[in-house]
């Protein structure tokens, strides 16, 4: 809340889901009411890093990378978001938190 600005209702929470080996994610927006999104990083055994890419306000595409343990906060509504480079390495697991709201 204190990063969005505003009060905010937990939606719904996925995971773990665990991303193989040359996975990719489309670049997409989450639908309404999931506004505000965080996902958490529970574990990897990745060959380099698999960035999330999010195309900012300005257009420009910002790839952002997370260990273990990170999470990334981004508003998942109404910035495209994915991940489009396939994952090299064994796997990501990962824990989606999205949020609307009040």
């Amino acid at each position: 809340q204190e990063w969005t600005g505003q009060q905010l209702n937990h939606v719904s929470t996925y995971g773990v889901r665990i991303y193989e080996n040359g996975a990719v994610l489309a670049p997409h927006v989450d639908r309404l009411p999931l506004v505000s999104s965080a996902i958490y990083n529970v574990a990897q055994d990745v060959d380099e890093p698999w960035p999330l890419e999010v195309i900012g306000r300005d257009g420009r595409a910002h790839n952002v990378t997370i260990e273990p343990g990170e999470i990334i906060l981004y508003e998942s509504h109404s910035l495209i978001h994915g991940r489009p480079f396939a994952l090299r390495g064994r796997y990501m697991a990962n824990v989606f938190v999205h949020f609307e709201p009040l």
